[in-house]
């Protein structure tokens, strides 16, 4: 296993699916992400 390993295209980590989120935070963890997504392209981020 490498130090650093980035998810897939769901987010998920390894062969096993899943994410290293409580399942209580997902929801605000979709805010996030879908917040990340709109901004990322800004040169002013």
């Amino acid at each position: 296993m490498q130090m650093v390993d980035l998810p897939d295209s769901r987010g998920h980590f390894g062969p096993y699916g899943g994410v290293f989120v409580a399942e209580t935070l997902m929801h605000a963890l979709a805010e996030l992400r879908q917040a990340y997504e709109h901004c990322r392209g800004d040169a002013a981020f």
